[in-house]
């Protein structure tokens, strides 16, 4: 958790304590010592789910949820387990979706390999599904991206 901490901080550059996109993009592809000098830590195996929601998080049991995002996500994108796998959850996000502020999502899912159409239909099937039971979020009012990259994309 600390190191988790410290990977944030370290891009984190309006100092806002969140993470937009641009900065998660950052750290995603920034490398990262640990507290060995000989050894580093590289962010690019690990698929990430960054979503933004209009709804309040307040009171609710976020780490649950993320959990929930990690252990679909292993299963169904090939060769990733639990311990590959990043979810960033924001709430309270100004989103407007067809001139309309009702409850909705944006997520994009960046992953090195893994992913496919068939893929990325269970995904959007599963990440629906979460955000549908745990955040009253309506499947017709989430927007997904998905990511194929090259780890040459993300690092340096």
């Amino acid at each position: 958790m600390a190191e988790c901490r410290k990977i944030i901080s370290g891009v984190d550059s309006d100092g806002d304590g969140m993470i937009d996109f641009e900065e998660f993009k950052v750290m995603m592809t920034t490398v990262a010592s640990n507290k060995q000098k000989d050894s580093v830590f590289l962010i690019e195996k690990m698929p990430a789910l960054n979503i933004s929601t209009n709804v309040s998080l307040e009171g609710v049991d976020v780490s649950a949820i993320q959990s929930e995002f990690t252990a679909k996500l292993a299963k169904i994108i090939a060769g990733k387990t639990e311990s590959d796998v990043m979810i960033v959850l924001r709430g309270s996000i100004p989103i407007s979706l067809g001139g309309s502020q009702e409850p909705a999502a944006f997520g994009e899912l960046v992953s090195i390999g893994g992913l496919s159409p068939e893929v990325n239909k269970n995904l959007s099937a599963a990440i629906a599904e979460i955000l549908e039971t745990k955040l009253c979020i309506p499947k017709s009012r989430i927007f997904l991206k998905f990511y194929d990259s090259k780890a040459s994309h993300l690092k340096f």
